[in-house]
């Protein structure tokens, strides 16, 4: 045979055995998706405290402001799969 018949023999080959690799390792990588996906432990609700009705400042809303950032960067550090909502803010001490 020439040589260029040889190194389109060759190339025809590698692609070939490189699609397969692909391909298997999509289909490990779906399979070990599905039991990563398997029942989960359904996380207790936590109680949710009344709001109360206080005068505010503009200062003290700002506060408010930042502690929901603050309360909603670190939920989501903890559950990044999660959609978190302020849904009031209230002073605990």
């Amino acid at each position: 045979m020439n040589p260029i018949a040889d190194a389109f023999q060759l190339l025809i080959v590698a692609m070939l055995m490189v699609f397969i690799v692909l391909v298997g390792l999509m289909f490990m990588m779906e399979t070990f998706k599905k039991f990563a996906t398997m029942e989960k432990p359904a996380p207790a609700p936590t109680p949710v405290a009344q709001p109360t009705s206080q005068p505010t400042t503009e200062a003290d809303d700002e506060y408010r402001r930042v502690a929901a950032l603050v309360a909603l960067a670190v939920a989501s550090e903890e559950m990044s799969d999660r959609h978190f909502v302020v849904e009031s803010i209230e002073r605990l001490s």
